[in-house]
């Protein structure tokens, strides 16, 4: 009986809880018929924003409960909801849809819709740019609708509605000043402009390439057009082309415009090259293999060479036939002139007219041999060669002539030594001898007369060493004799023996002529001294073999003896310091001033040994278990050097010094030389007498780089001490490098001859 009463009470509870429950309406809502939700109506003279803003607060503050009890009337809201968005966004855009209503249109829900032809022949390019930023401010700017207040109060009242104003109100002091219009597809509306926009861009760089490439092949720069549309065309990806702006025909005209564009540069340059003058052979036969090698090298002209091949060796034939009488022409005027001494030295007419001797390079038209030029270059190789042979015995003859006057009449013997240089380089794989053996082998003894001559008329030199000076008396002077002394051993044991000789007792106010001086010579510091010596201890464990032992009586074990050996070390240390100046003076140069400042420190290490001590045992059982046998170390005794052999050593490293020194100057000349001789500009210009110096020159080079013999030399210099100082070490790397530059030039001479 309790139980049926207490039920009873209990649902009674419920009804009356869920009957006190209630959520109210949305504003402007009228109930439906029977079996309907109902819908939103508004009175016509409420604002659109008005009627949105009222629906947005309904749904902020009433949608949670609505949700839970009334969701068929708050769909009814939220429908009217969107409707009113989607009109507030369509009235939002329609000045922008009104600006640019041939290109886009704006939908039902207020976004944009591109027209599909919209844009297809459109080329005014900044207003479409304006247009595209326009669209993309409205797209991206925070689009919104102010919430009219002051409509919506009035509105409120005359609906005599306090639980809505008393909802409005606190929704408004959240901050619902302002609503977002923004749509949910922004992304993709941009996605859309992005892509139509990129497309305009490509569009409007393939129109200004498609000009500039007409503009470059009428002005016949067709290999600028080629590139200009290849750079537009590879620019295009499917995301932006004309075809996503509905244009059908430019992508399609300008592919077409640069599939053609080999062909007609190709034909033009041919035609080009066939209306020269004649006289103007040259220039076109240098065009026309540098057109070849580009066309060859580029894949885009293949069609194009196949189609032109036999305009081209028609060309090609034109161009041979004019070199050939030009090598011709110029074959009898070097006769003629006499002047055949250059082109024997540089090699003959083959490598300046024929270009083919060494083989061919890629840049040479008549070493363009395949189905185009076919046999055209390998025809005239054959025959300037044969025309080069056959000037080539009276080359030979003309050169003998010159070496004669030379040696016999001019006394001058660099001329002789380079006619010889030239006449060993003639290349003797032609048919026929140049010159007979009996005229090589005369020429080689007037080279070698010519040698001898030049050691002894212009390259043997004294080196004179004038007196130091030295706050020390006698001092000065002995450092004159030593550095003559250092100096005359070693040219007397290198190649330099054969020209280079010491002047002793050279005068202070002799003249210089050929000889070389070290003068000036100041001995500013000549000294040495000891610091104070360093003492150090240190204790040495010695371990003795393991042996086998019965220790008090039990089992045995192994034992080993340890004792402890102390070490006492003494290190002395000594210092010498030379600084030396001087002036080496060669003739024709400029004085080189040199500056020694040699400072040499040693440590001497003398080690000494106490009575040993016994430190214990080492007991084990196992004999895997022991020590490593150690004994005493060996004693380290050197012989400590007095302060004259530090000062001695000190002197030998100077002595090294000055004679690097000296070394190196006579090098840079020699280098600076060589660097003259390969400056020389061997041209047609050249004068005979301009020949003759420079075969003049070249002979004395290669005479005096025989007397250096520089890799003999390089196998002499006295090697670096222990620790050099700086200068000392990049005067000898100096001094290393122009022997060897100076070697290649004698590796070079020796070879072409």
């Amino acid at each position: 009986m309790h139980f049926r009463n207490w039920l009873i009470l209990t649902v009674a509870l419920l009804l009356v809880l869920y009957g006190c429950h209630s959520v109210s309406p949305p504003p402007g809502f009228v109930s439906g018929e029977t079996g309907t939700a109902g819908r939103v109506e508004f009175p016509p003279e409420l604002s659109k924003a008005a009627q949105y803003s009222l629906l947005v607060c309904y749904v902020d503050q009433e949608g949670e409960d609505a949700a839970r009890w009334a969701a068929a009337t708050l769909a009814v809201a939220k429908n009217a909801r969107q409707r009113l968005l989607e009109e507030l966004r369509v009235e939002q855009a329609k000045a922008l849809h009104e600006k640019y209503s041939t290109v886009f249109d704006i939908d039902a829900t207020g976004c944009i819709v591109w027209k599909e032809n919209g844009l297809a022949s459109r080329a005014d390019w900044d207003e479409l740019e304006t247009m595209f930023a326009d669209v993309e401010e409205f797209l991206t700017s925070k689009r919104a609708v102010v919430v009219p207040v002051a409509e919506i109060e009035e509105y409120l009242q005359s609906r005599r509605d306090a639980a809505q104003r008393k909802r409005f109100n606190a929704w408004l002091k959240a901050g619902h000043d302002a609503l977002a219009l923004l749509s949910d597809d922004t992304a993709g509306q941009l996605d859309m402009l992005n892509r139509r926009r990129a497309s305009v861009r490509a569009k409007r760089i393939l129109l200004e390439a498609e000009s500039s490439a007409t503009a470059s092949m009428q002005s016949g720069q067709g290999m600028d057009a080629v590139e200009r549309l290849d750079a537009a065309l590879q620019m295009l990806d499917e995301n932006a082309t004309p075809e996503v702006l509905g244009d059908y025909t430019t992508r399609p005209r300008i592919e077409a415009m640069r599939r053609q564009a080999p062909q007609l540069i190709v034909a033009r340059e041919l035609q080009s090259l066939s209306e020269l003058p004649l006289e103007e052979w040259q220039s076109g036969e240098e065009r026309l293999s540098k057109d070849l090698l580009a066309w060859r090298k580029d894949f885009r002209f293949t069609e194009a060479l196949a189609q032109n091949a036999e305009v081209i060796h028609m060309q090609v034939g034109i161009f041979r036939q004019q070199r050939l009488q030009s090598v011709t022409s110029h074959v009898h005027e070097l006769l003629a002139a006499g002047n055949l001494v250059y082109r024997t030295a540089r090699g003959f007419l083959i490598e300046e007219y024929g270009r083919l001797w060494p083989p061919c390079t890629d840049d040479a038209l008549y070493c363009y041999f395949d189905e185009i030029t076919e046999d055209l270059g390998q025809s005239l190789l054959t025959e300037i060669m044969g025309l080069n042979n056959r000037m080539l015995s009276d080359a030979g003859q003309f050169m003998l002539a010159v070496q004669q006057r030379a040696d016999e009449i001019e006394n001058r013997f660099g001329l002789v030594v380079g006619v010889d240089f030239a006449l060993q380089a003639i290349p003797d794989d032609f048919d026929g001898a140049v010159v007979s053996k009996e005229d090589f082998a005369l020429s080689r003894q007037r080279a070698a007369h010519a040698r001898e001559m030049l050691l002894k008329q212009k390259f043997r030199k004294a080196v004179g060493v004038r007196r130091f000076s030295s706050e020390l008396p006698g001092v000065g002077l002995a450092w004159q004799r030593d550095i003559e002394r250092r100096l005359d051993g070693f040219l007397k044991a290198s190649p330099l023996g054969k020209f280079l000789q010491i002047h002793g007792d050279l005068p202070e106010d002799g003249e210089l002529s050929s000889e070389i001086a070290l003068a000036d010579g100041l001995l500013a510091d000549y000294e040495s001294g000891s610091a104070q010596e360093r003492i150090a201890t240190r204790v040495f464990r010695c371990v003795s073999a393991p042996h086998r032992e019965i220790l008090n009586g039990q089992r045995a074990q192994y034992v080993q003896e340890l004792y402890d050996q102390e070490i006492v070390t003494r290190t002395i240390e000594r210092t010498a310091r030379i600084r030396l100046s001087l002036v080496i003076r060669l003739a024709g140069t400029e004085e080189r001033r040199v500056e020694i400042n040699e400072f040499l420190r040693r440590e001497f290490v003398v080690e000494e040994t106490r009575p040993l001590q016994v430190a214990g045992q080492h007991v084990v059982d196992d004999l895997t278990q022991t020590l490593p046998v150690a004994v005493a170390p060996e004693l380290r005794v050197d012989r400590v050097w007095s302060e004259g052999e530090m000062l001695d050593e000190a002197r030998r490293r100077v002595l090294d010094q000055v004679l690097l020194q000296l070394l190196e100057a006579l090098t840079s000349g020699l280098v600076e030389k060589g660097n003259h001789l390969e400056d020389w500009d061997w041209e047609d210009s050249l004068s005979l007498s301009q020949v003759a110096q420079a075969m003049d020159e070249m002979g004395e080079f290669e005479v005096l780089l025989e007397l250096w013999n520089p890799q003999n030399l390089l196998e002499s210099l006295p090697p670096l001490p222990e620790n050099p100082s700086e200068p000392h070490a990049a005067i000898y790397q100096q001094l290393v490098e122009h022997l060897t530059e100076l070697q290649r030039w004698l590796s070079l001479l020796s070879m072409t001859a």
